[in-house]
């Protein structure tokens, strides 16, 4: 059920409810004071049913009602709280009773912390006193316990608390038969005697509770740790403790589970107890003398006049006490409490000394430390409260006023140990938590002092020094929030509190609330006009000290005018006030007045030569003024003062900055931070350093922390430093490459400011690095629109770029254009434009804009680069060698370059200079696929070049030393080929083109290494993965020299359809035409390679010069063996005037001649094949027809020469068998036979005939026979 008693809320128009103390039974009980009684304090307990019906009323008004009663009835008993008042209100039941202050026996008996016997003898006397006149009224507690015992602080004894339960004996049980009992069960489990659990209490059912608290006492351990006997409930405590066996016997009749068997009254007890006590009681029974009586009556008439404030009678009644009983220590101690409360403080101590010597007692100790404390003895006070607590080491005032003693003595550590002890014992005691929270505060120990005020404010919401306490704690503590909101509690509670309102404004300047401020110093300011009790001259100091207060919250408001004045009437009232010069001086720097403000300044610094704020102000003046050595001067001297000033430091820095040194820049600010670690200025001002050094982590770092504190309330400029915080970080984050990061920056900052151009620049150029072309370009239009503090020629730059990321290259080119005529000789936009003019096509305007930045900066070997790319474009060769070389000179490993070059270079012919780039390429770039091709491509050209026929023995030998070279070649084309066709392997689609190049190229080498099956693979390769978007000329080259590769190995079917298939890809293509003639020739259709030779030769011969010779040869062939000389001739001729050096046409061609009887022309074609290149059969035939057309002309001395020469060459091969060397020596004979020179012709008839066998007779007939015919 919800309480609806609040803090504050007054009860009968006079019980104000402070807080609450704790709840039991039916009721809540409060802490409150009784306004009617100078706010004493008392205990207002609510009885608080569970239900409203009317039975459950009922009985809650009679319980309600008896507990009234019992209370009234033990009014008159000191260790019973006294009954005040009882009411109903609002169907509610109150009962108001005297506040015990103290603390309850549950801090005394700790857990594992047993007591002695003797002290648990001395309890158990004490609670059983209370118990005996309790029962002798006829009252049962019914829940004896720890909590229900308080240990006064006034004089220590014990009180029972808490009759909530109570029940006269009377009327618990009716034995009227057919009656119903109603019985409610009341007590503490653990403590309750068993026949209280069954709901029929006993007076001895309280004894049970004693016996077990006695027990709890002795074992240090509480009830519910205690086993007991599970047959007869009985606790089996002995084992745990060593104790007399008198006093054992004693407790276990205390907790006899049977309550028949205990004993029945606590007098009984008291008896029994008697033999074992140390000390020696008052009698309880017996008769006593005639001054024993008075001197009782005595003390008790002046504890009567004490109460009613008549201390003088008091006073006398004691003394006569004494007089009669001067062993009394009582009379002597109620005599000097009454001394005390006169105002006779040494007659006090005289009084409490006698009580220790009587009797040393704690209580006497603790008085006499009350009045040595009074007359300042603070060190004897200090002595007199040991003592009390070394006899009663439980006693938490006693502590509590000690820790006084050692706060009035400087000793404010033991002053923290004995208020701690004091809240140990007596967690409610608000005073020790105030005093020590006071202590904590002096200390340093913020966080603690908070934490104690906060505990006294639980307990008393209305204590408004605790309040204000607090506040100046939170203020230590940073939080100025919520100081401010415990000072405005605290003026709520007091609004005359001139320093709450002081305080108050000061934490709201602090917090950025210059106005708030200026409304807390006015107010102070009036009261303390209003009140004026202090001395003029400490009045018009506090009085100067607001008027600097306000005018410096006016300064923070940038109020000038009303500063200044507040400053003046400050200076009026104490002149010598040096912080009133200084911020007068910032009030007139501020109007516009540098040379008064100086003034001011240099007044501050004569009246307070130490005053590190004023050189600290002046150092700023003279840095604005631009006297930057004597701001460094100024400022130095701040903080070889202040030390700890951040705001030194960072003017410093930011002079550093100005004079070129970041790295001194960079330490004062981390100085300025390490004293002032949650400044978002200073964490913004370090990061743009960091920024402007490029540290970008470190400025990320700075940004953020702005971002974590600037977010903070009542922080000047706090938004703006968020909005440039996430734009400068999202700057950082850019240059980190965190995109994702820079864009969630960018965002926040326009959020934040949907105007800032800037945000839209770099959120483009962010959304670009994403892949967002079109967001980035409609964040640079947007940035165009709003004017942004960059370079527009910046904005359209990369503009431009975001346009290239889109494919929209004609609108970047425009956009580059523009940037070009706004800054025209910015190289870096030339450079730009030259790169997307590339990517156009558009070379010579490239190469005008590499020129021009080229002529501004000829060190630019990007410039270089590009240039030499675009030369190349054009064909520019030289050009694009010399820009390339250029490059290379600054860096011999360029990529780029070696590889520009290189096919540079190849253009040119330069294959060994070209191959020498590729090679230094690859050296750095093993898997650059392009130029690993390329310089296979180069390999096989070398290769081939190399085994080209040489044309002489001389020749043949050289080229015989460098066969293993043009193997080695073609072996290093095979392998380069080999990696790039692995490597595209590995890369799936990617490159297609460079596969399948590779594939052919790799064909070519093998079909050269004689490869076939490899080559003819590779060729299959290709066809295999070419697809309709390939270039033709992959299928076309493909099917072409996997068509000769067949033809070599004598596939003629695969040959002749891949031929026909190249002509179906290719109908013009004339050289597939005359390969497949040739394949015709070997299948021997005449026919159908006669008519794929007239085809080709009819088209446009695209094979070159020598395979349209080899057609028109080969097509001759055919005419000649078709017998149509004259066609063949004209072949002949046709494919000898396309290559003179085919020696197949001259020869057929001379035959032709020769037989059509044009010797002459027929002489001419022998002496042409000749000067051809011949092995030396050949050069013997050829010798022979020519001879033989000489004959026929009838110049028979040509004839002879070559038949000489022909027998020469015959002779030289020994080929005396050759039909050549034979044919030679006839027709010499012949030719020497017709000039007449019988003799030499008859010789070569001889060598004839011998070559054919002729011998002897035989011999000798036959040139006989020869000669007669002849």
């Amino acid at each position: 059920m919800e309480d609806k008693i609040r803090a504050g809320s007054v009860l009968r128009g006079r019980y104000r409810i402070l807080h609450p103390l704790g709840e039991g039974g039916f009721g809540v009980t409060y802490k409150a004071v009784d306004q009617d009684t100078f706010d004493s304090p008392c205990v207002v307990k609510r009885l608080r049913p569970l239900s409203t019906d009317p039975y459950t009323l009922a009985t809650a008004r009679k319980l309600f009602e008896r507990e009234a009663k019992v209370l009234n009835r033990l009014n008159h008993f000191d260790q019973v709280p006294r009954l005040l008042a009882h009411f109903e209100q609002d169907q509610d039941f109150y009962l108001v009773q005297e506040f015990v202050a103290g603390h309850d026996l549950s801090q005394e008996l700790i857990p594992g912390k047993p007591l002695s016997e003797a002290e648990v003898l001395k309890l158990l006397w004490d609670i059983l006193e209370i118990l005996r006149h309790v029962h002798a009224h006829q009252i049962v507690h019914r829940d004896i316990k720890p909590a229900n015992l308080m240990r006064r602080d006034a004089d220590g004894k014990l009180v029972l608390i808490d009759f909530g339960a109570v029940k006269e004996v009377g009327r618990l049980v009716s034995h009227a038969p057919g009656q119903t009992q109603l019985a409610t069960v009341i007590g503490s489990v653990g403590y309750m005697a068993p026949e209280q659990l069954n709901g029929k209490p006993q007076p001895c059912s309280d004894l049970y509770s004693v016996g077990v608290l006695a027990i709890q006492a002795l074992t240090g351990r509480p009830p519910h740790k205690i086993r007991d006997d599970p047959r007869t409930g009985q606790l089996l405590w002995r084992d745990l403790v060593q104790v007399s066996e008198e006093l054992a016997e004693i407790l276990d009749r205390l907790i006899c589970p049977h309550w028949q068997e205990r004993f029945q009254s606590a007098a009984e007890v008291l008896e029994a107890l008697r033999p074992l006590l140390p000390f020696p009681q008052e009698a309880t029974l017996g008769d006593v003398s005639v001054d024993q009586v008075l001197v009782t009556r005595l003390l008790a008439r002046a504890q009567e006049k004490a109460r009613q404030g008549d201390f003088q009678g008091a006073i006398a009644d004691c003394t006569l006490a004494i007089q009669l009983d001067p062993q009394n220590s009582r009379a002597y101690s109620q005599r000097g409490s009454a001394r005390y409360k006169s105002g006779d403080l040494a007659g006090a101590i005289a009084d409490y000394t006698q009580v220790i010597q009587l009797a040393g007692d704690a209580r006497a100790y603790f008085n006499r430390g009350i009045a040595r404390y009074r007359l300042e003895d603070y060190e004897g006070a200090v002595a007199d409260y040991t003592q009390a607590l070394g006899l009663n080491p439980q006693w938490a005032v006693a502590y509590y006023n000690r820790g006084n003693a050692y706060r009035q003595l400087n000793q404010q550590q033991q002053a923290i140990e004995d208020y701690s002890r004091a809240i140990e014992l007596n967690p409610e005691d608000v005073r020790a938590y105030f005093n020590r929270g006071v202590v904590r505060g002096h200390l340093g120990d913020a966080q603690g002092a908070a934490a104690d005020f906060s505990e006294v404010i639980k307990r008393d919401p209305q204590d408004g020094e605790a309040y204000f306490n607090r506040g100046v704690a939170r203020v230590q503590l940073s939080d100025l929030q919520g100081a401010v909101e415990d000072y405005t509690q605290a003026l709520q509670l007091d609004p005359r509190h001139g320093k709450a309102y002081y305080h108050r404004g000061l934490a709201r300047q602090a917090l950025g609330d210059p106005q708030g401020a200026v409304e807390d110093f006015s107010q102070a300011l009036s009261l303390r006009s209003a009140e004026a009790t202090e001395l003029p001259e400490a009045e018009a100091a506090a009085q100067a000290d607001l008027y600097l207060q306000r005018a410096m919250a006016y300064l923070s408001s940038n109020t000038l005018e009303p500063a200044l004045a507040d400053c003046e009437q400050a200076l009026r009232l104490d002149p010598n006030l040096s912080r009133a010069y200084l911020c007068r001086g910032l009030a007139r720097q501020g109007l516009g007045d540098p040379g008064g403000a100086l003034a001011d300044f240099n007044r501050a610094l004569e009246l307070d030569p130490q005053m590190a704020k004023a050189y600290l102000n002046r150092g700023i003046a003279h840095l604005d003024l631009g006297n930057i050595e004597a701001a460094l001067s100024d400022l130095n001297q701040a903080i070889a003062l202040d030390p700890q000033d951040a705001s030194a430091y960072s003017s410093r820095g930011r002079i550093h900055w100005l004079l070129g040194d970041p790295l001194a820049a960079l330490r004062d600010y981390t100085a300025a931070l390490e004293r002032d670690p949650q400044n978002p200025q200073l964490y913004f001002n370090r990061g743009q350093l960091h920024a402007e050094r490029e540290d970008w982590p470190a400025a990320c770092e700075d940004f953020s922390q702005v971002l974590q504190w600037a977010a903070r309330p009542g922080i000047p400029r706090g938004p703006e430093l968020l909005l440039n915080a996430h734009l400068r970080r999202g700057m950082a984050r850019q240059r980190l490459g965190d995109w994702q990061g820079a864009l969630a920056d960018f965002d926040q900052a326009l959020q934040g400011d949907p105007q800032s151009g800037l945000a839209y620049f770099h959120r483009g150029q962010v959304r670009a690095a994403l892949g967002d072309g079109l967001g980035a370009i409609q964040d640079y239009h947007q940035a165009l629109a709003l004017g942004v503090a960059v370079a527009e020629a910046d904005i359209r730059r990369d503009l431009a770029r975001a346009q290239i990321q889109t494919g929209d290259l004609q609108a970047a080119l425009e956009q580059l254009n523009e940037a070009v005529r706004l800054q025209p000789e910015r190289r870096d936009l030339r450079q730009e434009r030259a790169e997307l003019c590339r990517q156009l096509g558009r070379w010579p305007e490239a190469i005008a804009d590499y020129d021009e930045v080229l002529r501004q900066d000829p060190q630019d070997w990007t410039a270089w680069l590009g240039r030499g790319m675009a030369h190349g474009q054009v064909g520019n060769w030289d050009s694009a060698i010399q820009d390339l070389s250029r490059v290379l000179q600054q860096d011999p490993d360029h990529r780029e370059a070696l590889w520009h070059r290189g096919q540079a270079l190849q253009q040119l012919g330069q294959t060994e200079a070209a191959l020498q780039d590729l090679n230094r390429l690859l050296q750095r770039d093993p898997q650059h696929r392009m130029a690993r091709l390329a310089r296979g491509s180069l390999l096989l050209t070398l290769a081939v070049r190399g085994t080209d026929g040489p044309t002489n023995r001389a020749e043949q030998d050289r080229v015989s030393g460098t066969e293993s070279l043009e193997l080695g070649y073609y072996a290093q084309a095979e392998s380069d080929f080999d990696q790039v066709i692995q490597e595209e392997a590995q890369d799936g689609e990617q490159s297609r083109q460079l596969y399948l190049e590779a594939h052919l190229k790799r064909a070519q080498v093998r079909r050269l290494r004689h490869n076939l099956e490899g080559a003819i693979a590779d060729w299959d390769r290709v066809l295999e993965l070419a697809s309709p978007g390939d270039p033709e000329v992959l299928v076309t080259e493909a099917l072409l020299y996997r068509g000769l590769c067949r033809q070599e190995r004598g596939d003629l079917a695969g040959a002749l359809a891949d031929f026909t298939a190249l002509i179906q890809q290719q109908p013009q293509a004339s050289q597939a035409f005359a390969l497949r003639a040739t394949v015709h020739l070997a299948l021997g259709d005449q026919e159908m390679a006669l008519a794929d030779l007239d085809q080709a030769l009819s088209l446009d011969r695209d094979w070159g010069v020598a395979n349209a010779a080899l057609a028109y040869r080969q097509r001759g062939d055919l005419h000649r063996q078709a017998n149509c000389p004259e066609l063949a001739i004209a072949d002949y001729t046709q494919a000898l005037a396309l290559n003179p050096q085919e020696h197949s046409a001259l020869l057929h061609r001379a035959l032709l001649w020769d037989g059509e009887g044009q010797t002459d022309k027929a002489i001419e074609d022998y002496t042409r094949l000749l000067q051809l290149e011949l092995d030396p059969q050949e050069r013997v035939w050829v010798l022979n027809n020519r001879g033989w057309a000489y004959a026929q002309q009838g110049d028979f001395s040509a004839a002879i020469r070559d038949y000489d020469q022909a027998i020469t060459l015959c002779t030289a091969d020994a080929s005396d068998r050759d039909p050549c060397h034979l044919k030679a020596h006839f027709n010499r004979a012949l030719a020497r036979t017709a000039l007449g020179d019988w003799q030499r012709a008859c010789q070569d008839f001889q060598a004839a005939l011998q070559m054919q066998g002729y011998e002897g007779r035989l011999l000798e007939d036959v040139i006989a026979s020869y000669f007669k015919i002849g």
